[in-house]
């Protein structure tokens, strides 16, 4: 790749911490990365004297910059984003060269169709020997699919399902017939789902993972299967609640990260709830926070995380506690914990900054008040629908 989208706020947001030696190794490894379209060595001697890096500070930088940024996989570090946009951009050029190959069979045949009318009165040696074109069965300069295709990559906005044999995959499921307009919905979500999470697959694997979403969807009803059934006559089908609330989370935590909105927290923090609220949502736990109101809940739980004065620092703490409420909630009642307990996962030594300005005794009150509070909510609740 000779050209990459850099994003000046995602990378200040994410590197404010480092030092100015550490950003400008980062940027190095980052460039490496997509100048190579290919993940970087583990052997720390050959990056460093590919970098140009000779110091004991240069080298601990890049250590601390590959420990922090990438993940080690398959022998190679390997980084999410970047294998993401690879992939995308190895995807749309493949699609250029197939629009280009037919754009030119079309004119190689228009040209045969031309030159058979001008000259059908010469004879058929003659013409061979005039208009003979090779074959254009065969891309001259094809790109091969088959290594990309079997290359691992991190979910991205406009992956869709690309095998021949998709279609007749859907119908071996005895699903509806492959079509956007019955399965745009679905493909949405699960897309939205996958982006949020820490996760590559190669292009058969993300499409099993699809099928299987799209098998589960139909035994939940989502849609009914009929040999007969006109697609093109079913309504628009609405997006659920859940992935309402993914596109909210995610367009607040792209609006912080790229300035237009300002939070009292540091923007590692900010980035670390939403992604926290965003694997909670994924997890299927009964009452989450309402769909339509998450400009309200995440000004509230924004204003919880502010009490304690964190720094970015605890950046990596903040998605612990959020995995560990994770834990608790799907070993417990299974429904969607507040902010109150995902705070109580944080360290003590980080809610005893809420502890100088208050009691312990006060703290634990009111931690104490907001657990009733949800009890009695959820109560209610049960009580509404025995009602019904």
């Amino acid at each position: 790749m000779n050209f990459y989208a850099f994003h000046i706020n995602d990378f200040r947001g994410a590197t404010w911490h480092l030092s100015n030696l550490a950003r400008y190794v980062y940027r190095l490894l980052i460039d490496m990365y997509y100048d190579t379209e290919a993940a970087l060595s583990k052997d720390l001697d050959v990056l460093a004297h590919k970098c140009s890096l000779k110091t004991d500070d240069e080298k601990q930088a890049l250590q601390d910059v590959l420990k922090e940024f990438f993940t080690l996989k398959n022998g190679k570090w390997h980084h999410a984003r970047i294998d993401k946009e690879i992939h995308a951009y190895r995807w749309a050029h493949r699609n250029e060269n197939r629009n280009a190959n037919s754009n030119d069979r079309n004119e190689i045949v228009t040209q045969r169709n031309a030159s058979s009318n001008d000259d059908r009165n010469d004879t058929v040696t003659n013409s061979n020997a005039e208009f003979y074109v090779e074959p254009v069965t065969i891309n001259h300069k094809p790109i091969s699919s088959s290594s990309t295709a079997r290359e691992d990559f991190a979910m991205f906005a406009t992956w869709q399902p690309e095998s021949q044999d998709w279609a007749r995959m859907v119908q071996r499921a005895m699903l509806p017939n492959w079509d956007l307009t019955t399965y745009g919905a679905l493909l949405a979500e699960f897309v939205g789902y996958w982006q949020s999470r820490d996760d590559a697959k190669n292009q058969a694997g993300w499409e099993h993972k699809f099928l299987q979403s799209l098998i589960a969807a139909k035994n939940r009803g989502a849609f009914s299967v009929q040999p007969a059934i006109n697609h093109a006559a079913l309504p628009e089908r609405k997006i659920s609640a859940t992935a309402q609330s993914a596109a909210c989370l995610r367009a607040a935590k792209e609006a912080v990260l790229s300035g237009k909105v300002i939070t009292p927290l540091p923007i590692g923090v900010f980035g670390a709830m939403t992604d926290g609220l965003l694997e909670l949502l994924g997890c299927g736990l009964a009452y989450p926070p309402a769909a339509d109101a998450w400009d309200v809940t995440l000004a509230s739980w924004g204003k919880e995380f502010a009490r304690l004065q964190l720094a970015d620092d605890d950046t990596a703490r903040v998605g612990t506690a959020f995995a560990n409420a994770k834990r608790n909630a799907l070993a417990g009642e299974k429904r969607f914990p507040n902010v109150q307990e995902v705070l109580g996962c944080l360290p003590m030594r980080l809610r005893e900054r809420i502890e100088l300005k208050e009691t312990p005794e006060a703290w634990a009150a009111r931690r104490q008040a907001g657990l009733t509070q949800t009890s009695r909510i959820l109560e209610n609740l049960k009580g509404v629908r025995h009602a019904v």
